[in-house]
């Protein structure tokens, strides 16, 4: 930490990542395959940047197809099927009622459905940061 900034060996980081990098003043150009991504040395990145914010580019092979394995089987086939079940639970509450009006619970179940869809939306980004890791082990 110099001056209240953390700085870091960038030539060494882009060399163990393979990626070009090109400094130009007070901006750092780093450039990959899949495009590059500029910062102007205060940490913005300048429009048209491709950032590299995956948690699992660099973890092995074996490890990725086994959280793989644990999102899609532990985690999102449990949660598709319990949001199922909650979906066909709400629709008979909703005509269940007096009159033929809705049920009380259904609120309960709307709320279950939505922590239903936080579950599977953030372990669906988990799997696509995966997936990104394990092709990026392809190339």
């Amino acid at each position: 930490m110099i001056d209240g900034r953390t700085n870091v060996p960038v030539r060494a980081l882009s060399d163990a990542l393979g990626v070009d990098l090109e400094v130009s003043g007070k901006t750092i150009n780093i450039t990959t395959s899949e495009g590059s991504q500029s910062n102007d040395g205060a940490g913005n990145e300048t429009a048209g940047a491709s950032p590299v914010n995956n948690k699992y580019i660099g973890s092995s092979k074996n490890s990725l197809e086994e959280l793989k394995a644990s999102i899609e089987d532990n985690i999102l086939s449990l949660a598709y099927e319990g949001r199922k079940n909650i979906l066909a639970e709400i629709e008979i509450l909703k005509t269940s009622g007096l009159d033929g009006g809705p049920a009380p619970g259904v609120a309960v179940k709307e709320e279950q459905l939505t922590e239903y869809e936080s579950i599977i939306s953030k372990n669906e980004a988990e799997l696509r940061l995966v997936n990104e890791a394990l092709q990026a082990l392809e190339n």
